[in-house]
């Protein structure tokens, strides 16, 4: 996330925080609320400078982590798709094994 350096360009109040700024003030302000100050009708503020709070290792990092996670799930995913596959099929065999029984039965009670 990005942190933008701003300068009041006009007295005005923060209308949600209520926060009074004289022109020519300096505001250290997060990205979303830049963005809200820069479309105000009104030219509250005057863009200074910005600050990228990320670094290139620490999202390289978060990335491989993901990568290895997602590696992760989908084995996950293979092994609980071949054991629903087996136990599928155990289903099927047992179905067909109590489905026979039953016949023989209603031909022993003829």
């Amino acid at each position: 996330m990005r942190t933008y350096k701003l300068v009041a360009a006009i007295n005005f109040t923060d209308v949600h925080t209520d926060e009074k700024y004289k022109a020519g003030q300096e505001l250290n302000v997060s990205e979303e609320r830049a963005l809200e100050l820069f479309s105000s009708p009104y030219h509250l503020v005057k863009y200074v400078s910005h600050e990228d709070d990320t670094d290139i290792a620490s999202i390289i990092s978060e990335k491989d982590a993901l990568k290895t996670e997602n590696d992760t799930l989908k084995k996950d995913l293979e092994n609980l798709t071949e054991e629903y596959d087996k136990l599928k099929l155990q289903l099927e065999n047992n179905k067909d094994d109590t489905s026979g029984k039953t016949e023989d039965t209603s031909k022993k009670n003829k």
